[in-house]
């Protein structure tokens, strides 16, 4: 039984195909394609440099280029060399939102040749802090940072609801690129999911996004940005208006342990 089919080219231009198998005795060199066991070096070689996204990889002193990789539902049983999990749902990270996640943007706006690794991020779920959801996600060795295509995240968000994580979006020449979030870059609230856009973001979420960065100790800054954004925008944003004069109702009256209460004690006369 197969797992694989994969095509590679050497730095002289030629080119070999391989299928990578899980019965050792079918193994065969000589056919075409050739049978390679998984447990084979070439085969461990090429099943690595996959895993880690890897476009070149060594072996027995040959250099080799991934033309294509073909794989079932069988690989990830055989694959060892599993992808590196991060627990971020006790910690803040953050994580960049783009369009695409084939080549890492900041490295091809320098220049650069991405390095990129598939790791699998263990988040928190919004509404219930207390579970916690597994997505792929890409990290660049180059820059040390992570990231997360948009369409991605939108499906993982309509499975598991609104994820709890810092979130930035990709930044185009022409500003902020679209997307059903609104995201803003200058605003803590927008940076974990905030929108007072109802058709985007539940009451119930919303209030979550509010609790959480409370008692992170944001609750005086909140304050601060929900006041402006009535102030500035609240005429032209009819319809968010209320939706924020609601949450500065809500941020002012939660209690939370960086709250100091001020007593007067007996007046003594």
């Amino acid at each position: 039984m197969f797992i694989a089919s994969v095509e590679l080219e050497t730095e002289n231009k030629a080119r070999y195909r391989y299928k990578i198998i899980t019965d050792k005795s079918k193994e065969d060199y000589e056919c075409e394609p050739a049978l390679v066991h998984y447990e084979a070096e070439i085969a461990n070689e090429m099943m690595k440099a996959y895993t880690n996204n890897q476009e070149y990889f060594q072996c027995d002193n040959q250099r080799f280029k991934i033309i294509s990789f073909y794989c079932n539902s069988l690989f990830n049983v055989y694959n060892k060399h599993k992808r590196r999990k991060c627990d971020f749902s006790n910690k803040a990270v953050l994580i960049h939102i783009y369009k695409q996640n084939a080549l890492c943007p900041r490295c091809k706006r320098h220049k650069k040749k991405s390095n990129l690794e598939n790791v699998i991020a263990s988040v928190s779920c919004l509404l219930n802090r207390s579970d916690t959801c597994d997505i792929e996600i890409q990290y660049c060795r180059n820059c040390k940072e992570y990231f997360v295509d948009e369409q991605s995240l939108a499906e993982y968000e309509k499975k598991y609801g609104l994820l709890l994580f810092e979130r930035s979006k990709e930044f185009s020449k022409n500003g902020w690129t679209d997307n059903d979030y609104d995201y803003n870059p200058d605003s803590i609230l927008s940076r974990y999911g905030y929108s007072a856009q109802t058709d985007v973001i539940t009451e119930k979420a919303r209030r979550a996004v509010l609790i959480y960065l409370i008692e992170k100790g944001y609750k005086n800054h909140i304050k601060n940005l929900l006041s402006s954004f009535i102030k500035n925008r609240g005429n032209r944003c009819y319809k968010a208006c209320p939706v924020w004069m609601s949450d500065l109702d809500f941020v002012n009256e939660y209690s939370s342990e960086y709250d100091r209460y001020i007593g007067y004690g007996q007046l003594k006369y």
